[in-house]
């Protein structure tokens, strides 16, 4: 029988699919990011791709900057990770910079 943290963990995963299923296709921009953004986005390709091929993390485009944030705090507690507290937070910053801009940044500021 499933226990309340099952339930949990399926309603989770159940989000996930549904934020990965809804994302689109857009092809990642070419230009050149900003600093502090380009060291952000290094970082995001040194410990994302640990776990994941880049193609996956560039071609995909969140639906919100939130759900940005929601997925790396994710990715963080998987063990071999890498990932930190503050690599979370620059991360963050990199991909919600990347898809939605100043805007995007400004939004997952006031949500929090």
């Amino acid at each position: 029988m499933c226990t309340s943290r099952c339930l949990w963990y399926l309603s989770l995963v159940a989000a996930l699919l549904i934020i990965v299923a809804c994302g689109s296709k857009q092809q990642p921009a070419t230009t050149e990011l900003p600093e502090p953004y380009a060291g952000y986005c290094t970082l995001m390709k040194q410990r994302c791709s640990r776990c994941h091929e880049m193609e996956r993390i560039e071609g995909y485009r969140a639906p919100t900057p939130q759900a940005w944030d929601f997925l790396v705090f994710r990715m963080k507690h998987h063990r071999g990770s890498g990932i930190s507290f503050d690599d979370a937070e620059n991360i963050v910053q990199c991909l919600v910079y990347r898809d939605f801009g100043d805007e995007g940044l400004k939004a997952l500021g006031e949500s929090k």
